[in-house]
């Protein structure tokens, strides 16, 4: 099967633990499904807490969404808290990289 549809199904399972942000979420894989592999995605503020859907998670969905993209294709992620990038990093993929450190100083 392919893991686009894959992930789309993923998505559709949880997305409406996502509240209100469901629909900028579909819209932001929308748009990315119309963009080349490979997918580079960079955040600023990771994933704090596991399964907290209503507040985070992007940088879980990103992952997510890129594994299903291409082996190029990464997420870059950011927090300064080393709270959250220890949690983040229980949390997802190898496919993303995590950096302690503030944002506008990594950017």
């Amino acid at each position: 099967m392919n893991a686009s549809l894959d992930f789309h199904k993923w998505f559709d399972d949880i997305a409406k633990k996502l509240g209100n942000r469901e629909i900028s979420f579909r819209k932001i894989f929308k748009y990315l499904d119309s963009q080349p592999t490979p997918i580079i995605i960079v955040e600023t503020g990771c994933l704090r807490v596991k399964d907290n859907f209503l507040d985070g998670q992007s940088t879980l969905l990103f992952d997510k969404y890129t594994l299903s993209r291409g082996e190029k294709s990464k997420v870059y992620t950011v927090d300064i808290n080393p709270n959250s990038t220890k949690v983040c990093r229980q949390v997802v993929s190898d496919n993303v990289e995590i950096t302690t450190d503030d944002s506008v100083h990594y950017l």
